[in-house]
């Protein structure tokens, strides 16, 4: 006897609605993605030096979330004398910047005995013709 069965099959779908095949090949794309990605990263590293190879390698590695190094530990008078030492080196260079910028010319300085300078004290508008209040001692 021959039965004619069809085979369904069933997926689960997320709640956006998209079935978990097509999810699964969208990973598979990214997951082709990135070693694509690092496999340009590595052809870059070919050509540099070693010292530029081990920095660039490192500079991949806290990429993917390795942890950084410590910084080295450093005296603290040493320490403090090389930040003197800069900011002294930038203290000297703005001096020297500030010497090589050309002063503001000096403003002429009122001279209160100045034709202009006695008109307009007198009285201006409507007060010139009537002249000064002057109060009674």
């Amino acid at each position: 006897t021959s039965s004619s069965h069809e085979v369904h099959e069933f997926k689960k779908k997320d709640s956006k609605g998209k079935s978990l095949a097509n999810e699964e090949r969208e990973n598979v794309e990214e997951v082709v993605m990135k070693k694509a990605r690092f496999e340009v990263y590595k052809f870059a590293q070919t050509g540099l030096s070693n010292v530029e190879r081990q920095k660039s390698q490192f500079d991949l590695a806290l990429k993917l979330g390795a942890i950084p190094r410590k910084n080295k530990a450093i005296n603290y008078k040493v320490l403090k004398e090389e930040k003197q030492a800069k900011k002294k080196a930038e203290y000297d260079m703005m001096t020297q910047m500030e010497k090589n910028i050309k002063p503001r010319a000096k403003r002429k300085i009122k001279d209160t005995k100045s034709k202009l300078h006695r008109k307009r004290n007198f009285g201006a508008g409507i007060l010139k013709t009537y002249g000064e209040l002057r109060r009674k001692k």
